[in-house]
């Protein structure tokens, strides 16, 4: 491995880092600086990054982040991909369509590298049929 190429789990990590990035700037960092314990975003992004090792840490998460917030697509996005992670392909793909139901686009969720696996599912169909 070369100097440059960073660990499968810190590649992993790093995507979901810039993917928050992407997403403080689609929302006009209305949260620069000083983002509470209240705020449902952080406990979305927090619930995927557990998924990868502690399922019930990325359960309690997901579940305070759409506690706080259940209509925000990226919260639900994130509840998608948490729950693919976590190996819950039908409960992912549920969210997934609620995303697209409160604003998210198909592109949107495409643009994600988390949910290539779940959107390529024959069981996903953006319409709900």
């Amino acid at each position: 491995m070369s100097a440059r190429e960073a660990p499968p789990a810190e590649a992993h990590v790093e995507q979901i880092l810039g993917h928050a990035a992407q997403r403080g700037e689609r929302m006009g960092l209305r949260y620069a600086g000083a983002v509470t314990p209240q705020e449902a975003h952080l406990h979305s992004v927090l619930a995927t990054l557990y998924a990868v090792r502690n399922k019930e840490q990325a359960l309690s998460q997901i579940r305070t982040a759409l506690g706080l917030n259940s209509s925000d697509p990226d919260v639900l996005s994130d509840a998608a991909i948490t729950f693919d992670t976590l190996g819950d392909r039908k409960q992912a793909i549920q969210y997934a369509r609620k995303s697209m139901e409160h604003g998210d686009s198909l592109a949107d969720l495409r643009a994600d590298v988390r949910l290539q696996d779940l959107l390529a599912d024959p069981s996903f169909r953006p319409n709900g049929k």
